[in-house]
């Protein structure tokens, strides 16, 4: 019961279902009461049951939401409605008690259902539902594109999912079976069969969310390469033609085809050509190979083998330093016999003051069939020159010469009986080379002759047939030469008949190492001698040659470059060979040497730049000196005593000498300091500025050296290692003397060692000088130290004016010291320049000033209040 109490309404919760009286007794103020009374039916609520099912996911997550369990209360249900959390619903309430919904977002979501009875009497319940971000497969391939057979990678570790991976299910689409799933992101699968696959990966989640990638892979078919030479053995030099024209396609088109002869020559090729020609020059048995490369880069190769006989039967290039008689050729075969007429001069075989005529025999090679080939001079028109072949033990011989009388002539000697067979005109020039060809087949002979630097003849200049001598026999030269008139030969060679020497050509093109712009008018020679040629103005040359393997030179003093040189030039039979060169600039009225000759001895002769290096040998015989493989060297350790001073370049007064050196070994002396040393000034063997550079004393010192006179200027200490590179420099300019040494590499420090003299005035070469010590030198320059100076005075009153504006007409600028003294240096000697002064309160004023080379010209200035 509730009350007596003021308030009108009051509430009763029913703890059970059913009928109810519910009575209420009112009371006024007076205590007079009614009584009133209404009946309650209490019912029993539906139960709602939810499943979801799935309960997470990834997105887009389908979920079915079932209410078909739930129960009824004391009335039947009439409606269900679902709530989906994400602010959608199922609509207006129905009897429809299964519903589906599909979430597009990642979260946590309630889902509510509602159940109502017959009676209007509802229930609800709720339960979560988890959508995550699905996985995101990515996959990769590699390779993507090559060759069967190959292993192909699978790589899907670039794959994301926000609640994590639980395995990878790789399928490679050739029809094998499928890899996985399993827990590695990579899978390797080998294809055998060329095609077009698709690779294909599935990545599942923890939730069994799924994503998928692909990746394609292309496995080509290789290209099958073929090669053939023909022919496959031969006389060197040998001239084969290389095909590999049977080769076939893969999946793509040859793109290119590439020979590789096995002989240590360049490669020919890549080439869009499937033949070549190729010269073996030497014996031996080769392997030539062809690669074909299609046009995405797949390669396949095959090789064929050519054996080589040597058909050079002898040879000599002559090309070996100054010395009595022939001694060995440089095929390595001897000379015989050794005569008192015979030397090597300037890279040629000379034979002079002959009593008799000379027959020269090169080594053990004996052959019937013969084709010689030689370049001589005679240096009067009564010598003689020739080639002999058939040479037998017994003095029996043939012979091809000129005859010192005006005629190519073939004859042959048989037990000292000589068989005049040919006399032909042919009147040589003296002291001009010619090349004489002498072949000999059974009873056929052949004889001709031509000016060197010109092309050979297709005709002999004379031909026959002699049976007089059959048998093998060795080969060499001949002639006859006056006193002082010598015979001079070189590029001797004799080869087997049926394969003649062939002809060839090297060619290229000629630049500037720093701008790269081609050079004319370069000379191009040879070593063994050939030909000549100039570069045109697009730089370009071409030599005709015979086969061989030669030195090629580039001499271009005359046009402003050093020399230089490319060894090991092969010339292919009835082939081009390239030689490209650059060479290295000469600065303007600077005398240099790169040394960047072919290897000489006796000296460095004649510079890259067209100087001469003069030395004291005559003084120094035990001294010795030379270039090899571009550098030069000085060797003067016979004895403590012994020197070698060499020097080269212009006549001036001021100058800086340069030069890179190593001092390799050093004579140590208890009397004189040895190792290298920077001469300037230089106006005789005994008259120069000289710095002096002692590992030994650990110092630097200067002198002055007058017609043997010795005056020390200054001594330093200074670090010196042997074995060890450094950059020299040595500096004249008026009485002052200033040096320093540096390590190669380093940078250039301040001058280490100065000193003033009056010894040695005038003007002077460059030069180096080596005592008691092997030293290696490079890049050797004389520069001139061109100046003007003078000084800036007020005409007014004659004093001098400090820190005015000093101008050359060519932009250079300075300012006067305190004692009005200016200096401009670097200038060219025989340049007129202007020099134009300025100074607060003066009027400007200019002079005209031409500096000769090495040189300090005057330039003094007055100038106007």
């Amino acid at each position: 019961m509730v009350g007596p109490q003021a308030a009108a309404t009051a509430g009763h919760t029913y703890p059970a279902a059913g009928s109810y009286l519910v009575k209420v007794t009112v009371t006024d103020s007076l205590n007079v009461s009614s009584t009133a009374s209404a009946t309650v039916k209490a019912v029993t609520p539906p139960t709602p049951h939810l499943t979801l099912t799935p309960t997470s996911g990834g997105v887009p997550l389908s979920v079915s939401m079932d209410g078909s369990g739930s129960t009824a209360g004391s009335n039947p249900i009439a409606t269900y409605m679902f709530t989906f959390g994400d602010g959608t619903n199922s609509g207006s309430p129905s009897s429809t008690s299964i519903f589906s919904h599909t979430y597009s977002s990642p979260g946590t979501y309630t889902v509510t259902l509602i159940v109502t009875d017959t009676a209007g009497v509802s229930a609800s319940t709720g339960a979560t539902v988890t959508a995550v971000s699905g996985p995101n497969a990515v996959l990769s391939a590699a390779p993507t594109s090559v060759v069967a057979p190959v292993a192909v990678t699978a790589d899907a570790s670039g794959s994301t999912d926000s609640i994590g991976i639980s395995s990878y299910t790789f399928d490679f689409g050739d029809g094998s079976p499928v890899v996985g799933p399993q827990a590695a992101a990579k899978a390797t699968h080998t294809y055998t069969t060329a095609g077009n696959y698709n690779v294909t990966v599935t990545v599942t989640d923890t939730a069994q969310a799924t994503s998928m990638a692909a990746a394609a892979v292309a496995i080509l078919a290789p290209p099958a390469a073929a090669l053939t030479e023909t022919p496959i053995s031969g006389y060197a030099p040998i001239s084969v033609i290389a095909s590999g024209s049977t080769s076939a396609a893969g999946t793509y088109p040859i793109a290119s085809y590439t020979f590789n002869f096995g002989d240590g020559t360049a490669l020919v090729g890549p080439q869009a050509g499937t033949n070549t020609s190729h010269v073996y020059v030497n014996a031996g048995t080769f392997t030539a190979t062809l690669t074909v490369t299609d046009s995405q880069g797949n390669t396949a190769s095959a090789s064929a083998t050519v054996t080589v006989t040597s058909g050079v039967l002898a040879k000599d290039s002559f090309t070996r330093a100054n010395q009595a008689g022939w001694g060995t050729a440089s095929n390595g075969a001897p000379w015989a016999p050794a005569i008192s007429s015979l030397s090597i001069a300037n890279n040629e075989g000379v034979i002079s003051a002959t009593s008799s005529s000379a027959y020269e025999l090169l080594g053990t090679a004996t052959t019937a069939d013969a084709n010689g080939l030689v370049r001589f001079s005679v240096a009067s028109s009564g010598d003689t020159a020739g080639i002999i072949l058939r040479a037998q033990p017994n003095g029996n011989l043939y012979l091809g010469r000129y005859d010192g009388a005006g005629h190519l002539q073939f004859e042959y000697r048989v037990a000292s009986s000589w068989t005049h067979v040919s006399l032909v005109s042919f009147t040589p020039t003296i002291n001009t080379f010619y090349w004489l060809r002498f072949q000999v087949q059974g009873v056929n002979v052949n004889l001709k002759a031509w000016a060197y630097g010109t092309s050979e003849p297709t005709a002999w200049n004379w031909s026959g047939t002699s049976s007089g001598i059959t048998n093998a026999g060795q080969m060499g030269l001949y002639a006859y030469a006056a006193p002082s008139t010598p015979a001079q030969f070189d590029s001797f060679s004799v080869s087997a008949v049926g394969n003649p020497v062939p002809n060839s050509t090297i060619s290229g093109i000629v630049t500037d190492v720093v701008s790269g712009a081609p050079i004319s008018g370069v000379q191009i020679s040879t070593l063994p001698v050939t030909t000549t040629a100039t570069s045109s103005a697009a730089g370009t040359y071409s030599l005709n040659v015979p086969t061989d393997t030669f030195t090629v030179v580039f001499t271009a003093a005359g046009v402003g470059y050093n020399a230089n040189f490319i060894a090991g030039v092969q010339a292919p039979a009835n082939g081009t060979v390239s030689a490209n060169q650059k060479l290295t600039p000469i600065p303007a009225q600077t005398a240099m040497d790169t040394f960047t000759q072919p290897n000489q001895s006796n000296g460095f002769g004649v510079s890259t730049d067209g100087n001469v290096w003069s030395n004291d040998f005559a003084t120094y015989p035990g001294a010795q000196a030379g270039i090899t493989n571009g550098q030069a060297w000085i060797d003067t350790q016979a004895s403590s005593q012994t020197d070698l001073d060499t020097w080269m370049g212009y006549q001036y007064q001021d100058q800086q000498v340069t030069v890179d050196l190593n001092m390799k070994t050093i004579l140590v002396d208890p009397v004189f300091q040895h190792g290298a040393r920077v001469l300037a000034r230089v106006q005789n063997s005994t008259t120069w500025v000289l710095m002096t550079i002692d590992p030994t004393a650990q110092q630097l010192t200067l002198w002055a050296t007058l017609n043997n006179n010795w005056t020390q200027l200054a001594v330093v200490p200074q670090q010196i290692s042997i074995n060890a590179w450094y950059h020299a420099k040595l500096v004249v300019i008026g009485n002052l003397v200033e040096g320093k040494v540096w390590t190669l590499g380093a940078a250039e420090p301040g001058w280490e060692i100065t000193a003033s003299q009056h010894i040695v005035n005038g003007t002077g070469q460059g030069g180096l000088r080596t005592t008691g010590a092997y030293v290696q030198y490079a890049n050797f320059q004389q520069t001139p130290i061109t100046q003007i100076s003078g000084v800036v005075t007020s005409s007014t009153n004659g004093t001098t004016i400090a820190n005015a504006t000093v101008t050359l007409n060519t932009g250079a600028s300075t300012t006067t010291d305190a004692t009005g003294t200016y200096t401009l240096s670097g200038l060219l000697g025989g340049t007129s320049y202007t020099v134009t002064v300025s100074a607060a309160g003066y009027q400007p004023s200019s002079i005209q000033v031409s500096p000769q080379a090495g040189t300090t010209a005057s330039g003094n200035v007055s100038l106007s209040p």
